[in-house]
Order: C-alpha cells, then structure tokens, then sequence
C-alpha cells in the first residue's frame, strides 16, 4: 500500500485570520508520518502540534513549566488541571458523571461524555460500533472514524439508547448549555 497524503485546511488564528494548508501523510498501518522528520504519530491532532512545533508556532507558553500549546484556551486547561492547589482543582471540576454513585467527574463537558457513553452505554454503543485494523465505523450511518474518541462524539448523535433515563442523561451532556 502507498503512502497516501490528506491536505486538510485548518484556520489559525493569529492577528488576523490567516488560511493554512497542512499535508497528513499516511504510512501503510494509517500512522501519520511527518514529512520533516519521519516522526509516526496516531492521531491527526498529535502530528498536527508535532508539525506545529517545527514552524515554531506555538505562541502559547506556561510560564510555570515552560509548556506550549496552539490556542489559549488549551493553556488555561492546562494551567488549571497541572499546576492549581487542590482546593482550586476541585472547583474548577465542575462537570460529573450523571449516573448516581459514579465518581468520574471532570473539567471538560466532553470527557464526561465520552466517559458516559463508554461506561454506562456500552451495550448501546456496542450495537452500532464496528471495529477493524484500528478503523472505527457507526453502522448506523455507515460513517467512518480513525480513533475511537471521534466515534464516542459521534455516536451520541446516532445511538438508540434503550434506557430512557440514560437517553435523558446523555442529552443533557450533549447540550451546548
């Protein structure tokens, strides 16, 4: 199998709006490869910091540890969940999972859904999830996924979840407010 090359647009935000053009290079097990330094990585995202990294274009810097990252608000995550006391972690915390007794909670809306939908709807999820070589597919909408994480978003959106009070649940993690 050829290496294959994905050109996928990404908006950066800098002063002004500027379009960038990144090539995804595949190898033949669907890594990404870099195109400077022959660097494998999994995720699309990874290899897309990693790239990001030999431009030097991380404006973002943890004065704490010296960390980099490509937007602001990745930086005060990372603030927030490395170097605050306890006392603040805990505020900031504010997102728990909705099932009664479990102690999963986190500052991220969309970890605690992904958690939900892992967790407490597996045979839901297991209804419409086909898994190949590392391939994730809904069988609901035939759409496919390179990483189990994009499948969970997506799911919430095609799933059938037979427990009401679970749907219920799940609606309200996946609502904007």
């Amino acid at each position: 199998m050829a290496n294959r090359v994905e050109k996928i647009e990404t908006l950066e935000a800098t002063n002004q709006l500027t379009l960038m053009v990144y090539e995804y290079i595949r190898n033949e097990q669907g890594h990404f490869v870099c195109p400077r330094c022959k660097q494998v990585e999994v995720n699309q995202n990874t290899m897309h910091y990693h790239m990001k990294r030999h431009e030097g274009q991380l404006p973002f810097q943890c004065n704490l540890c010296k960390k980099e990252f490509l937007y602001q608000s990745s930086l005060d995550f990372h603030h927030l969940s490395k170097h605050c006391e306890d006392n603040e972690k805990q505020k900031a915390q504010k997102f728990k999972c909705p099932i009664p007794n479990c102690p999963f909670q986190d500052m991220r809306k969309g970890n605690v859904r992904i958690h939900f939908l892992r967790i407490h709807c597996i045979e839901d999820i297991q209804r419409i999830l086909q898994h190949t070589n590392e391939k994730f597919c809904c069988t609901a909408c035939k759409k496919p996924f390179q990483s189990s994480t994009a499948f969970h978003y997506h799911a919430a959106s095609c799933i059938s979840i037979q427990d009401k009070t679970k749907r219920d649940m799940l609606d309200a993690l996946v609502s904007v407010a």
